[in-house]
């Protein structure tokens, strides 16, 4: 009998993940290969949004189920009242008072439970805002309800007492989560992340140069792209300080970074993407392109030179990284958290953490630009990548590991 799965998304975006999103991304490619393979019944709870709820229309064998944001909300999850949850959380194991918006998550669970005149076989929260999920852990029962931790996390007694079993995107999220002693080892699993490999196709000659030009690139510039949130841990005033030292030495240089900080809702800069924009600005060869959606973001990968991702903080599996070697380009990242798991250093030689970080990230980017066997190289491993990383896998993985749960196993 196939389980029957419900699975929490985080209350930021919605899924299908209309308005972007990594983890969003992930969980709407589950249910795409459920659309396929059909080897779960999966329920998904998102907030609300009427371009996803258009979307989510369209499925057979997943249903998504929709949470409405409200304004009084912002009574229980201002600044003030996270400060005091987030203190209950670390040392009572519990919130200091329920968010509405969980309460209303629990209230479709019942309607859903009721709709289908039976209940879920196990429940699977997405994402590491933990702290607010006491309520519906006390509501199905510890025993039936796990966490999918996508960023590093340190085990507490919240993690302990609230959930059964803890789902990690890398060995290095899972060994940071036992560090503590709160979480038990044989509780925890690994399931690496994937991406719709299938997405990421080889174009022509023809189409490559042509999409280039749409973006301002010239056949004989050295194309640089940035994609991600505009946010200091994704080094992203980094890169552009070293591209600029790099430019000087190799004028044929040209650097594109797309992203927000917020991914769709990125309306309003934030301070630091100001600063982005402010150290951008009247640089030619830097062009900002602002959020662009994934099935761009996939065209892109064909057309560009180099993928330069330099993050500053313990990255736990980045779906860009992947990305870029599942399409054969150079990448320049650094081998930090959880990615030495998944880009060999033997593959893509990794630039580290140091005084002068943005001098080695300049020469780096010289080095790839100026050698062109490190292109080969990263082109000839693609498939490689592709076969590892690909969306059939993980999901096939995470339905079997869930499926183990639901049986006590």
């Amino acid at each position: 009998m196939r389980p029957n799965i419900c699975i929490i998304t985080p209350k930021k975006y919605p899924v299908p993940a209309v308005k972007g999103g990594a983890v969003e991304g992930l969980v709407e490619n589950l249910i795409e290969q459920n659309e396929i393979y059909g080897l779960a019944d999966i329920t998904v709870i998102s907030v609300y949004d009427s371009d996803a709820e258009d979307k989510a229309k369209k499925l057979k064998k997943s249903r998504v189920v929709f949470v409405p944001r409200k304004k009084p909300d912002w009574l229980t999850e201002n600044r003030g009242m996270n400060f005091i949850n987030n203190f209950w959380v670390l040392h009572y194991a519990k919130t200091f008072i329920a968010q509405q918006y969980i309460r209303r998550v629990i209230k479709v669970i019942r309607e859903e439970i009721k709709r289908n005149k039976k209940e879920f076989d196990h429940y699977i929260v997405e994402d590491g805002e933990y702290g607010i999920y006491w309520k519906l852990s006390k509501f199905v029962g510890k025993q039936n309800i796990s966490i999918h931790l996508h960023g590093e996390t340190v085990g507490n007694r919240a993690l302990r007492d609230w959930f059964s079993n803890y789902i990690c995107v890398s060995n290095f999220i899972g060994r940071r989560l036992i560090e503590s002693g709160f979480v038990p080892t044989n509780k925890v699993y690994v399931v690496n992340n994937g991406i719709t490999t299938s997405c990421v196709k080889e174009i022509s000659r023809e189409d490559r140069i042509a999409g280039r030009k749409e973006y301002g690139i010239g056949d004989d510039d050295i194309a640089i792209f940035f994609w991600g949130r505009i946010i200091p841990e994704k080094g992203v005033l980094e890169l552009i300080n070293a591209f600029r030292m790099a430019e000087k030495r190799n004028s044929r240089l040209r650097l594109l970074i797309a992203g927000g900080a917020n991914f769709a809702n990125s309306e309003k800069l934030t301070p630091y993407e100001k600063e982005v924009y402010e150290l951008s600005n009247g640089v030619d060869e830097i062009t900002m392109l602002g959020y662009v959606s994934h099935d761009e973001i996939y065209r892109m990968l064909n057309m560009f030179d180099m993928a330069v991702l330099p993050t500053l903080t313990n990255e736990s599996a980045s779906l860009s990284m992947i990305e870029a070697s599942c399409a054969g380009m150079p990448l320049i990242t650094t081998g930090t958290g959880g990615m030495p798991e998944y880009i060999s250093d033997a593959d893509q030689p990794f630039v580290f953490w140091s005084p002068n970080f943005i001098e080695d990230l300049s020469d780096r980017i010289l080095e790839v630009a100026s050698d062109k066997t490190i292109k080969k190289k990263a082109w000839n491993k693609r498939e490689d990548y592709k076969r590892k990383y690909n969306i059939e896998r993980y999901y096939r993985e995470y339905i079997s590991l869930v499926e183990g749960f639901s049986n006590g196993s």
